[in-house]
């Protein structure tokens, strides 16, 4: 079983993928995307496919397959891909490429173990560009763009934070550890999603002989057991998901748990976002 911790930039390409299996199936879970995605707010999902508008100057790497891509509601665009070549024989390849069209290579950071590099480029005084790769087994690399257009300053302080949260890798606790018992746990990862750190999404892909309804009941309960209270739940084509509230310090945190049965038969992809109720003024 491996475990990661992922960046926001990082967990877009779990969640295109639940996006792309549900859509597959015929089931619109675009409202549900809309909430657990980026905080600008998502306006359109593309599953398996570059956003209309995807400009020619960003061209994806050599051999990468789109997972999907989001337009969000500022006018910035994001796509996430696969390359089936390791990380180090896409990276400078890639980026020498974007250089050729004109982007400016403005900052750059990698994992010390190696998972994972990041870029930032930026193209005339409007344009920036946000690269993450991420090193899967050796064998094959899975990519982020965010492409944010308009007030540079403001993108690049975004981006900045991101940086930040990423480095101090810092903790938010309200989902408990989740177990499966018997059932194989093929890959997981856990999130702390917001520029604010008041989310957390964790991840997993289940192989087992339940269904989605006993696998959602099974991560509900430890939900529970860890002082949420059950809101509403339900179930759409593969989809079965709950909405849960946590009542902590203070504070109001919401969670939305998504079970979505892939292939092959016993594959199930678990997506459970928590984050906290921003309340207005009294």
């Amino acid at each position: 079983m491996k475990r990661t911790r992922i960046g926001c930039l990082g967990a877009t390409l779990g969640l295109l993928a639940l996006g792309h299996l549900a859509s597959a199936a015929g089931t619109d879970v675009s409202a549900l995307l809309d909430i657990i995605l980026y905080p600008p707010g998502v306006a359109a999902v593309y599953p398996g496919e570059l956003a209309p508008g995807w400009p020619e100057t960003v061209p994806l790497p050599a051999d990468a397959a789109p997972a999907g891509s989001l337009a969000l509601k500022d006018d910035s665009l994001v796509v996430a891909f696969s390359v089936p070549h390791p990380l180090g024989d896409v990276a400078d390849p890639y980026v020498t490429e974007l250089q050729t069209r004109s982007w400016v290579l403005v900052g750059k950071e990698e994992d010390r173990d190696g998972a994972y590099v990041s870029y930032t480029f930026q193209w005339g005084g409007t344009d920036l560009l946000d690269l993450v790769l991420h090193d899967v087994d050796g064998t094959e690399t899975y990519g982020i763009l965010y492409l944010g257009t308009g007030a540079v300053a403001a993108v690049r302080t975004m981006v900045e934070l991101v940086g930040d949260m990423l480095a101090s890798l810092a903790e938010v606790t309200v989902l408990p550890e989740f177990t499966f018992g018997e059932m194989e746990v093929v890959d997981e990862a856990v999130s702390p999603m917001s520029l604010f750190l008041d989310e957390e999404t964790y991840q997993a892909k289940v192989q087992s002989d339940r269904d989605g309804a006993e696998l959602k009941e099974a991560l509900a309960v430890q939900l529970i057991d860890a002082g949420w209270k059950a809101m509403d739940a339900g179930a759409a084509g593969p989809t079965v998901w709950g909405r849960y509230v946590l009542e902590r310090e203070g504070s109001t945190w919401h969670a939305i748990l998504l079970v979505i049965a892939g292939e092959p038969r016993g594959t199930f992809f678990v997506s459970i976002h928590a984050y906290r109720l921003v309340r207005g003024p009294n």
